[in-house]
Order: structure tokens, then C-alpha cells, then sequence
């Protein structure tokens, strides 16, 4: 006589089957953020000394960024390949290499350990195509811009640096750094100053958020444009979006809990 397992039972099952994985999920999320981010304090700490000011530990993570190659980081993703929109973890970035926005977020993460508050930001062209990214970072003295694939920063002849705002208002303060920085000889960056794309990479339309990288954040940028006019491109950027491990945390978190929600209902 066999014994037939209630279609109930069975639905209850399934859900908390899929709670639980998405909990190992989860979990190892958490470890490999946290195994990382001790990585990345290491390395720092061999950069630049916490006692130096955050402009001079900018200067210095710079040249780390001179000398790390220059790739295409679309084969390196976090844990399953379905997370490859979320590009590349910091880590993986200083054991490859990357380009300017993994450059970007690497530099970020690196400043966020010493509590150096920092925000990628996203340059287009004239056709409103996305083409670089920098990074704004709060100093001693007000925001300054690095550009970690070129190693540039825009001192502005008092002590300080030039910040987004500065070069999105002044076309010219980026040219003369750019020609400043030619006759000298000098590299500061992994691509030479020679290459920079001036018709390409314009501050003046400079956004905080890439909201071109699909259809649903170009609706979003349709309906943020109608709240907030143009302050949309400096909402603010969160860190999380930095930290792939973190960004799979907190989304599984959101999928288990709709699950979890499923569940009470079966269970009814």
C-alpha cells in the first residue's frame, strides 16, 4: 500500500528547500565579503600609511593603479556567472586588473577602509553615450577628482583640488592639466596622457549613475528626471553597489523574504 505525500506538504517543502539555499547563498556572501575586505586593508596598508591625509592617500594608491593592467574584466564575476552584470569583486580587480570603472570601484573600496568617503562617477560624450568613469573623493580640503586609469587629479593652484562640479562648469581646467601633464613627460597612469579621448570622455556631462545599462534603469532615469529635474545625475551613489558580494547579500535577503512570506501562506 503506498503512501502518498500531501500536495501541501510538498509546497511547504519546496519553499523552505529554496530558503535554505538561498540562506548558503547568503552566508558565503558574507564570508567572502569579509575574507575580502581584510585582503583589501592589507593591501592598503602597504600603500599608504593612515596617518597621511586622504588626498595624500589618494596620491599614493595612484601609483598601484600605474602599474596594474589594463583589461576587459567581463569574464570575472562573483560566484555563478548569472551575477556577471555586477562586474568584477574589488579583489578580483587587484588580482586581474580591469578597466576605468573597475579601476573606480577598486580605488573606492580601498578609501572606504580608512573611512575616505568616495562616489564613481560616469562621463558620456556629446551623444550622451557612456564612456569613462573617475571618482570623486572627499578630502581635507573639500572633493577632489581622481581618474585612476589615467592618474589624474586637478590640483587647482591653492593647496586644493578641482572637484566634479569645477570641471563640469570648465572645459579648460581638464585641458590644461591634460597639456600641463604632456610637457612635462610625466606618466601618472596605466594609459598614457597622449590617448586620452578629450571628444569622448566630458565632464560637463558627468553623472553619478550609468543609467543607460539597460531598459528598466533608462525608465528610471525617465521617471527620476521628472521629480528632480537635472539634480537626477547627482543622486547619490551607495557603496553597496561597489561590493558585489554585498549587493548578492541584501538581494537574496529580498528574494527570502518573499519566500518566506510564500511559506506563511502554504502553511495556512
Amino acid at each position: 500500500m503506498s503512501t502518498r505525500i500531501p500536495y501541501k506538504k510538498i509546497n511547504q517543502f519546496s519553499v523552505l528547500l529554496v530558503i535554505a539555499c538561498l540562506a548558503c547563498v547568503q552566508a558565503w556572501s558574507l564570508l567572502v565579503y569579509v575574507d575580502d575586505q581584510r585582503f583589501l586593508e592589507s593591501l592598503m596598508n602597504t600603500l599608504a600609511r593612515p596617518t597621511l591625509s586622504s588626498s595624500e592617500q589618494v596620491m599614493a594608491s595612484l601609483e598601484f593603479f600605474r602599474k596594474l593592467p589594463v583589461v576587459n574584466n567581463d569574464h570575472q564575476y562573483f560566484l555563478l556567472p548569472i551575477f556577471g552584470f555586477l562586474r568584477p569583486t574589488p579583489r578580483q580587480i587587484v588580482e586581474g586588473g580591469g578597466d576605468c570603472a573597475d579601476r573606480s570601484r577598486l580605488l573606492i573600496n580601498l578609501l572606504h577602509i580608512r573611512g575616505i568617503e568616495a562616489s564613481k562617477w560616469a562621463l558620456y560624450s556629446e551623444n550622451l553615450i557612456p564612456e569613462h568613469a573617475v571618482v570623486e573623493v572627499m578630502m581635507e580640503k573639500g572633493k577632489m577628482v581622481v581618474d585612476p586609469l589615467f592618474g589624474l587629479v586637478f590640483p587647482d593652484g591653492q593647496g586644493g583640488y578641482h572637484n566634479i562640479h569645477d570641471l563640469r562648469s570648465n572645459s579648460n581646467i581638464l585641458r590644461s592639466r591634460l597639456n600641463q601633464l604632456q610637457l612635462t613627460g610625466v606618466e601618472f597612469g596605466a594609459v598614457a596622457i597622449e590617448k586620452y579621448p578629450l571628444d569622448r570622455y566630458i565632464y560637463q556631462y558627468a553623472r553619478t549613475i550609468n543609467w543607460d545599462k539597460n531598459s528598466m534603469m533608462k525608465m528610471l532615469y525617465v521617471g527620476f528626471s521628472l521629480v528632480f529635474g537635472n539634480k537626477v545625475n547627482e543622486i547619490p551613489r551607495p557603496y553597496i553597489v561597489e561590493q558585489p558580494a554585498l549587493m548578492i547579500f541584501w538581494g537574496m535577503m529580498c528574494v527570502q523574504m518573499v519566500f518566506i512570506l510564500l511559506w506563511l501562506v502554504v502553511r495556512r
